[in-house]
């Protein structure tokens, strides 16, 4: 089966995003953030980790 990345969570500040990020780094999951845009703005910024971890 081949990985992929899910959406763990969505927030609106990417502070927000990088404290969970690193809470994730230090349980030796790893993840990206993704800011989303629509029309030039910022959306939210996404928290994805492989479908492995998502549980």
């Amino acid at each position: 089966m081949k990985d992929r990345l899910v959406t763990l969570v969505k927030y609106r500040y990417e502070y927000r995003a990088e404290i969970l990020q690193d809470k994730l780094d230090e349980a030796g999951i790893e993840s990206s953030i993704s800011n989303e845009s629509v029309l030039g703005q910022i959306d939210g910024v996404r928290v994805m980790v492989m479908d492995k971890d998502y549980a």
